[in-house]
């Protein structure tokens, strides 16, 4: 079994070697098979009191997706070859890649958010994973905060564990401002209790289960209104699949879902036109082009920061998850018998090198957004040893960094002309991921 100290071990080991970021290694030990996937006993290795029997693995690279495919592997789910899945392999059987572009403005500072995944919103993307692989689930949603307590309450004591939406910002363990609690979703696997406090364990992404107080837990699910106390469990997984057929039907909905917009008037935003209209903006000088919504300093922080954030955290694996979407169609070419899907991996690989270096020049351009990018790093490396502090130490110490980041956006005096440039050189870069992921989606057709 692979303790936290021991997985903590092995990306400090590919850092030193690679000179990767934290979060860069950590994806690639996770794709080896240094994470906890297919463990036995995990209650026991690491005394964690009131975790329910059947939790053998928990974390993973998406927050979103690895509680899923967690909870149907933990639920009895074998793969291919009677394995647990892979979360490459969830990932592509929940759709896979994509791309949505957006800008927002509220008030005098504009933001942006990129979606590297064919679903914007993390409910239909799990539910996705469940439908494709047979799952059968109990979906409960309640606008009273009494009776989503009860519900999750019961199937706890049954044994069962769920997946929960909640507000993003929520979950005290994140670091977050209060008033972001209930701005966007972020579920999380619910598995177990802990007797003697009654504080809940979660599963959120940490390879070890992570404590938070039940009252937090509530009102984070409550501060996500939307989402009305939203709760999956599994009722039962399939005993059989035609695995072929199955992994066919993936691969020809990443292709189709690509460029699928959630709703009508983002079609311009997604996919192949999203990603060219976003590389129009970057070169271009109009009203909506980047030189005039991000011309720099804090505009220009807020931009790139966000930028660097979607494309390595938010709602994705690194590099805008095309390496973990490329080890999806070289697993799924094994078994499928398809070495074509190999041969498109590869180029879903140079895609992803493609968005690593956009990312690379977006924190690049300043000293601040490189202190931001070691700080987004340094917030992935405490919530994986989360356990090792108290929860309100560890709530207190993941406050102070996201602090000290919107210090550093705010501060960021990016001049006019260099954050054009960059821009620029940002907009070619985008301009080969188009060429990319063109010839990449043309190879699964």
């Amino acid at each position: 079994m692979t303790r936290n100290r021991d997985f903590k071990t092995l990306v400090r080991r590919r850092m030193e070697k690679t000179g990767e970021r934290y979060s860069t290694a950590r994806a690639h030990v996770l794709a080896a098979g240094g994470g906890r996937s297919g463990t036995t006993g995990l209650a026991a290795a690491l005394d964690v009191p009131g975790l329910l029997s059947r939790i053998n693995t928990v974390g993973g690279s998406q927050p979103d997706l690895a509680a899923a495919r967690n909870l149907c592997v933990n639920t009895g789910l074998g793969g291919p070859e009677g394995q647990p899945i892979s979360e490459a392999l969830a990932f592509g059987l929940a759709g896979g890649v994509g791309f949505l572009y957006g800008v927002f403005e509220y008030g005098d500072i504009p933001t942006m958010t990129i979606v590297a995944r064919n679903r914007s919103m993390p409910d239909p993307f799990c539910q996705a994973l469940f439908d494709r692989l047979g799952v059968t689930t109990t979906i409960t949603e309640t606008t009273g905060a009494k009776k989503a307590a009860t519900t999750l309450d019961q199937a706890l004591a049954d044994g069962r564990p769920a997946l929960c939406t909640v507000g993003a910002g929520g979950l005290p363990y994140h670091g977050l401002p209060r008033d972001m609690s209930g701005m966007s979703p972020h579920v999380v696997g619910v598995v177990g209790v802990d007797p003697n406090s009654g504080r809940l364990w979660l599963d959120d992404r940490s390879p070890e289960p992570l404590p938070v107080e039940r009252a937090a837990f509530d009102a984070a699910r409550a501060a996500y209104r939307a989402g009305k106390h939203r709760m999956v469990v599994v009722d039962s997984v399939p005993d059989e699949l035609d695995w072929t057929a199955v992994l066919e039907s993936a691969v020809a909905e990443a292709v189709e879902g690509f460029d699928r917009p959630p709703v009508p008037q983002f079609k311009a935003n997604v996919g192949l036109a999203g990603l060219t209209k976003w590389s129009t903006l970057l070169t271009g000088a109009g009203k909506k082009g980047w030189q005039t919504v991000f011309g720099s300093g804090r505009r220009a922080a807020v931009g790139l920061s966000r930028l660097y954030d979607c494309v390595n955290h938010a709602c994705t694996s690194v590099d805008a998850g095309r390496p973990l979407f490329a080890d999806f169609l070289d697993e799924a070419a094994e078994v499928a018998g398809r070495p074509v899907w190999n041969d498109a991996a590869g180029q879903w690989r140079a895609a992803g090198e493609r968005w690593r270096d956009l990312s690379a020049l977006a924190v690049g351009a300043h000293p601040n957004l490189e202190r931001y990018a070691e700080l987004a790093d340094e917030r992935a490396r405490l919530l994986d040893t989360a356990r090792a502090e108290s929860t309100a130490a560890l709530a207190e110490r993941m406050g102070a960094l996201h602090d000290e980041q919107q210090v550093l956006v705010n501060e960021c005096d990016l001049a006019a002309d260099t954050a054009a440039e960059l821009f620029r050189s940002m907009g070619a870069v985008v301009a080969a991921i188009v060429e990319d992921e063109t010839e990449a989606l043309a190879g699964l057709r």
